[in-house]
């Protein structure tokens, strides 16, 4: 497997200065009188200022009954959500000179997310843990990351660990 450096931006307030970019998990933790999965998504950041905590948002949305599709919102914040969430860093973006035709990273993930199979109607849409759902949609889009040497393989155990409700 090919090592790739860290993939580097300029600072937001400092542009001299060159910064990796980090992925992070962002867990909403749903309200609600019954026990459901917690919704996760993907957030690509520009370094670990707390400030620069916003950036393109990667997730699966839709239900058991509709199926799930694949969504890229290209600027998200999620402090102006009034959503409980909680952020888990997974960890650095590793990626190749972008001699691909795309022109930034966000492009390179994106693509890399359409690639990852939308998940269809739950054969038992009433048991909202019996079904694959967006915490599975992100998991198998971590291992693809890790397969193709984009993040460290640490990001798996990370994920593992993280509050499914």
């Amino acid at each position: 497997m090919i090592r790739y450096l860290p993939y580097l931006v300029q600072h937001p307030r400092n542009p001299s200065v060159k910064i990796a970019q980090q992925l992070h998990l962002i867990v909403y933790h749903e309200r609600s009188r019954r026990i459901v999965p917690a919704h996760w998504a993907l957030l690509l950041t520009d370094g670990e200022d707390d400030d620069a905590k916003q950036g393109p948002k990667y997730h699966a949305v839709g239900s058991p009954f509709t199926g799930y599709n694949v969504e890229v919102q290209r600027h998200y914040n999620p402090a102006e959500t009034n959503r409980l969430h909680s952020l888990v860093l997974l960890g650095s973006i590793l990626l190749p000179p972008l001699n691909d035709g795309l022109a930034d990273s966000h492009e390179q993930l994106a693509a890399m997310a359409h690639r990852i199979a939308a998940l269809g109607v739950s054969s038992t849409p009433l048991d909202p843990f019996a079904g694959k759902n967006c915490q599975h949609w992100a998991a198998e889009f971590i291992d693809y990351l890790i397969e193709h040497g984009v993040i460290e393989a640490s990001a798996r155990q990370k994920l593992s660990s993280t509050p499914r409700v």
